[in-house]
């Protein structure tokens, strides 16, 4: 306040390049000589990479003293740049596949004599990424090929930037590791997404290094000389208030027989912050009619509940279920 007078109401709106102005005003008494700091009502969206130019002013009635009422910023979001990791040589081993979530990429066959193992480090941050949530656990797998009939063990370590730092912590971040051999080119496990991970898009780091550990060769940072590093980008979801989903299907089986009623069995979980006391349920066979049921309890945080629905009869050949919930204001929809 630059003037005289206490001010008790003040407009004020920003206006970032050519989006429209966002308007509050402030009720806050604010003195002669005072400043206050006020957070807008309407958050900015800068998620899209680029430079953004902020207005921000006031519009006090009688304040004919207009060169100081605006303030400018300039804000740049680009990507992070992260450390480089490679294998120095383009032969001998690499990575087949990965698979998290709903991210499957590559091909693991053949495991032998494959003419694709011939890269040192392949940048997939422009695959569709998978959503994974806090508190949750995910299965991940990753596959070795090779160029020739024979390989040498390797070691292969699973990094995610949860913290958004650009930066790799090789201990806090390292969320899987293991070795294979010749005869398991697949390293199979799952991963517990942490409550402090920082929501949104951020980094994957797969590193499969021959004659690697897990203790000081294998890092995600360097170089080193047989292998393969790929990138890829994964999203974290928000924790939100209300958030449920279905994690298994208990019934039916993968083989039912032909003709017979079968009872939806699903496990729901609370993966929202608030208990859940009421929500639907439901289930399509072969994406037909939708089938709903109510369910009404206390689910409380992190916890799991198995809820039986209306049968279904078995048709024949294959058979497709999905099931879900649907609950009010979970935009956790993944």
């Amino acid at each position: 306040n630059y003037g005289t007078s206490a001010i008790t109401s003040l407009p004020v709106s920003y206006k970032i390049d050519l989006y429209p102005v966002i308007t509050d005003t402030i009720t806050t008494t604010i003195n002669p000589g005072d400043t206050l700091i006020y957070t807008f009502s309407q958050a900015a969206d800068l998620s899209v990479y680029g430079t953004y130019s902020l207005i921000a002013y006031t519009s006090l009635s009688g304040d004919v003293t207009l060169a100081n009422d605006t303030a400018y910023y300039t804000v740049e979001n680009k990507p992070l740049i992260y450390c480089n990791d490679s294998a120095l040589y383009n032969y001998d081993c690499d990575i087949g596949n990965v698979t998290l979530g709903t991210l499957n990429n590559g091909i693991a066959t053949p495991v032998f004599y494959n003419t694709s193992a011939v890269n040192q480090f392949t940048d997939f941050t422009s695959v569709t990424p998978p959503y994974i949530a806090p508190g949750n656990a995910y299965s991940i797998s990753v596959s070795e090929i090779y160029q020739y009939t024979f390989n040498s063990p390797s070691y292969i370590a699973v990094y995610i930037d949860y913290n958004k730092d650009g930066e790799f912590d090789a201990v806090a971040e390292k969320v899987f590791g293991g070795s294979t051999d010749y005869s398991n080119s697949t390293l199979v496990g799952n991963i517990t997404v942490p409550y402090s991970a920082v929501n949104g898009t951020t980094r994957m780091r797969v590193v499969l290094q021959e004659y690697g550990d897990s203790t000081t060769t294998t890092t995600p940072c360097g170089f080193y000389s047989y292998g393969e590093t790929e990138d890829y980008n994964v999203v974290i979801a928000p924790l939100i208030p209300n958030d449920a989903g279905v994690i298994q299907i208990q019934s039916p089986l993968a083989q039912e027989l032909e003709g017979s009623s079968v009872p939806v069995i699903v496990v729901v979980k609370n993966f929202g912050t608030d208990t859940i006391t009421s929500m639907d349920i439901a289930y399509k066979i072969n994406f037909g009619t939708e089938v709903s049921q109510p369910w009404t309890g206390v689910l409380l945080p992190s916890q799991t509940v198995s809820v039986t629905l209306p049968s279904f009869t078995v048709l024949p050949a294959y058979n497709y279920i999905c099931a879900y919930t649907l609950l009010s204001g979970d935009s956790n929809i993944f």
